[in-house]
């Protein structure tokens, strides 16, 4: 793990930040590293840094934590080649890059709504002052005078970050080669914090001690992720895609859900990353239900309204374990696995049988209604389970039939949803989606019957998951 790394792992317990919260900071820190690795590392110095300046004055070191991992998420939405351009910047590109301030406020809102205040206005306190115009806030007149406060602590750590590590060629920052020149830089744009410069640099804190070494630290440019962390987030990119799997909604008119669904699926998540690892360990299917029950506990755990769906963790594991055993490095034809995973369910075992049935319970608990149904079969294997379910059907609800066969037949409506992503243009991820209901529905045995659009959006769900394991392109949803 690299250093930085270890250093946040490390502030996380020292400050008790719980796992919940965790996982949300870095599903969020996951999509910035794999953007451009280095405003990643400029996210992590400047949330170290800002706690510790945060405990020096003895204010809050959760709020800076946050607000300095979280201040650069809005440059997701800028093009690399303005992003990553080392010299030659113009009007243009320095006006794309003034809308970070207003997309970090959007991206983290809902997650944290007073870090992401102090993250709307750290761009404010220079002498070119941006946005101009800022959201209504939320927060009375005393809250907001806080969040100024903050938002200027804010801007001097991440001031003082560009000043130490910023290396463009045509950088302001290019002539401060020693620590005195850069000590002066940062007095002379920053008149009004000067006391508190002189105190931090006195303390160590600038210039000194560990943040010291923080200036000197050179991460390795190998981005990948290990296999397990590459599960996980791709169940996350799926599972908080959801919402844009239904004929009846928009995704602007419902970007507070995404972001509610992307927070439950970070927790989510972490179940596969531990299935993912578990099966590495024992490369057997037995106990692999254990995982869905802990994703459906942090289901209920997250504190966000709604809930990924547990029709669509029971989809997605068996596929996730077939990728998983029998062909992790996605080099295969993956039409193959859901045959794969239709057969590792009968090498499942009775205790995953009582996974799944308390699984189920628990997602009633959530709901508050016996929605999922579950049988105390005497069997000896999920498979037999599924088999046993269906011959309880009515055989007149033809969303619990299609439920059933997906784990019986091999999966034929996931594959067919899988079969449509595989097929479309590569920049257009929405037309899949809606390629892929439209191919569902017109299936001969849902045409003329009621089929729940929720259970075909499961379907969609769990055939872009294996998308997103096989895809060789980058892009999901096009900006045209």
């Amino acid at each position: 793990m690299a250093i930085l790394e270890e250093l946040l792992d490390k502030k996380f317990q020292e400050l008790e930040i719980n796992e919940s919260q965790k996982d949300i900071l870095k599903f969020y820190l996951d999509f910035i590293k794999e953007k451009d690795y280095t405003t990643y590392s400029h996210s992590i110095r400047v949330g170290l840094l800002g706690a510790e300046v945060a405990s020096f004055l003895d204010t809050n070191p959760n709020v800076f934590l946050y607000a300095g991992l979280l201040h650069d998420i809005g440059k997701l939405d800028i093009e690399d080649e303005v992003l990553k351009k080392k010299f030659g910047f113009n009007e243009e590109d320095y006006e794309k890059i003034k809308e970070h301030p207003v997309q970090s406020y959007n991206y983290i809102k809902h997650f944290n709504p007073f870090a992401a205040e102090v993250v709307l206005r750290h761009h404010r306190h220079q002498e070119i002052a941006y946005p101009e115009i800022l959201p209504e806030s939320m927060f009375q007149n005393s809250t907001k005078v806080l969040i100024a406060y903050y938002s200027r602590v804010l801007s001097l750590v991440d001031y003082y970050d560009a000043l130490i590590n910023r290396r463009n060629k045509d950088d302001r920052f290019k002539d401060a080669n020693t620590k005195e020149k850069k000590k002066k830089i940062l007095l002379e744009n920053n008149p009004d914090q000067s006391t508190l410069i002189n105190h931090l640099y006195e303390a160590g804190i600038f210039g000194n001690g560990i943040f010291n070494s923080l200036d000197r630290i050179k991460i390795e440019e190998d981005k990948r992720l290990c296999f397990p962390e590459i599960e996980g987030k791709n169940i996350m990119l799926a599972a908080s895609l959801e919402p844009i799997y239904r004929p009846d909604m928009d995704l602007e008119d419902n970007k507070k859900t995404l972001e509610k669904f992307i927070a439950k699926s970070t927790s989510v998540s972490r179940a596969f990353v531990h299935l993912t690892k578990f099966l590495n360990k024992t490369k057997s299917p037995k106990g692999i239900y254990q995982y869905l029950y802990e994703a459906q506990l942090k289901n209920e755990m997250e504190k966000h309204d709604g809930e990924v769906s547990p029709s669509l963790l029971e989809f997605t594991l068996p596929l996730v374990a077939a990728h998983i055993l029998y062909d992790p490095k996605s080099e295969k034809n993956p039409f193959l696995l859901f045959e794969k995973a239709r057969e590792l369910l009968k090498e499942t075992s009775e205790q995953d049988v009582e996974w799944l049935i308390k699984m189920r319970q628990k997602a009633n608990k959530i709901r508050g209604k016996e929605k999922y149904r579950f049988y105390f079969f005497p069997v000896n294997n999920v498979y037999d389970y599924y088999l046993k379910e269906l011959a309880e059907c009515d055989f007149e609800d033809i969303s619990t039939i299609a439920y059933n066969r997906q784990f019986t037949e091999g999966f034929k409506d996931i594959r067919l949803a899988f079969r449509y992503f595989q097929r479309s243009n590569p920049e257009d991820f929405i037309k899949k989606v809606v390629r892929s209901y439209n191919a569902i529905f017109q299936r001969k045995n849902y045409k003329d019957k009621n089929l729940d659009y929720r259970l075909a959006a499961d379907f969609i769900t769990a055939g872009a998951y294996l998308h997103l394991s096989y895809k060789k392109e980058k892009v999901l949803i096009s900006k045209k």
